[in-house]
């Protein structure tokens, strides 16, 4: 499936993108070592 469907697997298509995401934090009020919660270099920040 990886390497023949050009769609990300549905558990990082939501997973990923949500994970770096401050606001998704503070709204389901995640602690720090949650792990739908990424720190350090694992976090991707555009802006």
């Amino acid at each position: 499936m990886v390497q023949g469907d050009p769609h990300p697997i549905a558990k990082y298509r939501v997973n990923g993108p949500l994970s770096n995401l401050q606001e998704f934090k503070a709204a389901f009020q995640c602690k720090d070592d949650a792990p739908m919660v990424r720190q350090g270099a694992d976090r991707c920040e555009v802006w």
